[in-house]
């Protein structure tokens, strides 16, 4: 029979190992999309740059793998924390409603990549050009980390049910 009650100290390991995950994860996938995708992230930049000045008077290459790692690398993190903390809450809501070990994986994995491509998108919501790519990587991030944290969590139970 399982417990309606819930450890705190086990959402704070789950959180902690999440936002981990979400720093290394989102700093490798912005990272890798910034080297792949540079022409199109400063092409982004520029009408950005158009929109709030003048882009003729930027003295660096908006098209650099560097600048477009650094600018995708900002989305891909934010997801990642807010996909870290947001199947706890999701776990926890789950928990007090009574609902299955199925159902509270499925509803934290939905909100981890829901919230990580909300937070993707609006972080990125001042280069409106790249406001898709700020999703699927706040998304993607959202879901990597929204995994590890339900898994340390799932863990941790498991661990303090077993001692």
């Amino acid at each position: 029979m399982e417990s309606n009650t819930i450890n705190p100290k086990h959402l704070d390991h789950a959180v902690h190992t999440g936002l981990i995950s979400a720093a290394i994860v989102g700093v490798s996938i912005g990272i890798l999309f910034g080297l792949t995708h540079s022409v199109q992230v400063g092409a982004a930049l520029l009408d950005a740059i158009d929109i709030y000045g003048d882009s003729a008077s930027i003295s660096f290459n908006p098209a650099s793998p560097v600048i477009a790692s650094v600018v995708s690398i900002i989305p891909a993190v934010v997801g990642g924390i807010a996909g870290a903390g947001a199947p706890i809450g999701a776990l926890t809501l789950a928990r007090w409603l009574k609902l299955g070990p199925p159902v509270r994986l499925v509803a934290g994995l939905v909100i981890a990549i829901a919230g990580g491509a909300a937070a993707g998108a609006i972080i990125t919501s001042l280069i409106p050009q790249f406001l898709a790519e700020g999703a699927a990587l706040g998304a993607g991030t959202g879901t990597v980390a929204g995994i590890v944290s339900l898994s340390s969590y799932q863990l941790q139970v498991d661990i303090g049910d077993a001692s």
